[in-house]
């Protein structure tokens, strides 16, 4: 794992110049962090009162997070937050920081489709035990596109473009989530949305 987190950081050095030139602006596209994002009038007016407040505001606004999810290579964290009011319990607010600065809030809803459900069932049959390097063989990925490591677990979390995959009737834009426990097996297979966030750009 140490050498794995080793070429990760490598592989962020040559990410962050590539982004570098990215702009920032009101509603932009970034990775979902937890699964599906929500677009709604809650999830933009949270974004609004936190955009460019330091990390402490999140939390007194929505109360601790159950987890933090800290970069690999850079200077991010994504703070995940249960959503108020929300009867299911399904969803969660993730809030982006760099700097100390939160500069990014999405609103997440973890239930997947039936759909979803197969392609994770897919891709868990395909990598759960396996290394990073031999997970990546298997579901035919390329490198990580960011990963980080989780504060509540240790576990380390890579996030991957998803390939396509024929006769599953993908649509829109969507990535392989793969979580690795301290031994550097493969644990689980998620797939999340990239969509529209309150914010900069999550330079994904």
């Amino acid at each position: 794992m140490i050498q794995r987190k080793m070429a990760l950081l490598a592989a962020a050095s040559g990410m962050a110049l590539m982004f570098s030139t990215g702009c920032s602006t009101a509603v932009s596209m970034g990775v979902k962090m937890v699964g599906k994002a929500v677009d709604d009038e809650e999830a933009n007016k949270m974004g609004e009162a936190l955009i460019g407040q330091s990390a402490p505001a999140a939390d007194a606004k929505l109360g601790q997070p159950e987890d933090v999810l800290r970069e690999i290579g850079g200077m991010r964290q994504w703070r995940i937050y249960p959503a108020p009011m929300n009867v299911l319990g399904n969803q969660r607010y993730v809030v982006q920081v760099q700097g100390g600065v939160i500069n990014a809030v999405s609103k997440e809803e973890v239930d997947a489709s039936g759909k979803d459900l197969a392609e994770k069932l897919y891709y868990d049959v395909k990598a759960k035990g396996k290394s990073p390097q031999d997970a990546e063989a298997a579901l035919g990925l390329g490198p990580p596109m960011v990963a980080a490591v989780s504060r509540k677990t240790g576990q380390m979390v890579e996030f991957y473009q998803m390939p396509s995959l024929t006769g599953m009737g993908l649509s829109g834009s969507k990535l392989c989530r793969l979580k690795f426990d301290a031994t550097g097996h493969c644990t689980s297979v998620d797939i999340v949305d990239v969509g529209a966030s309150t914010g900069s750009s999550s330079g994904l």
